[in-house]
């Protein structure tokens, strides 16, 4: 499994399902299906056995850390792909300059 900072799971534990929806939309992946509370989404130029995720909609948001990091895996983002989707800020670098 991927390995990231603790910095970065302290945000990302925060986050809920939609905002991982919302993510995927940002990064090109496109809802497939929806049944319920499950939604599937599709990304056609991904490596075809990454190119598939599912979501399943929680009212709570409801997840776990091994949830989270399936997900992070079966994707494929790294620590810059979640700053760029807005899911975590970065720590030192380039966006504390800015303040």
């Amino acid at each position: 499994m991927s390995t990231y900072p603790r910095a970065v799971w302290n945000q990302l534990k925060n986050k809920t399902v939609q905002d991982f929806a919302r993510a995927l939309q940002r990064d090109g992946w496109t809802e497939e299906i929806r049944r319920g509370a499950t939604v599937g989404y599709r990304h056609a130029t991904r490596d075809p056995n990454h190119n598939r995720v599912v979501l399943h909609m929680h009212p709570k948001g409801a997840k776990g850390p091994k949830i989270i990091k399936g997900l992070l895996d079966t994707i494929g983002w790294n620590e810059d792909d979640l700053v760029r989707l807005g899911l975590i800020k970065r720590r030192g670098g380039k966006d504390q300059a800015k303040r």
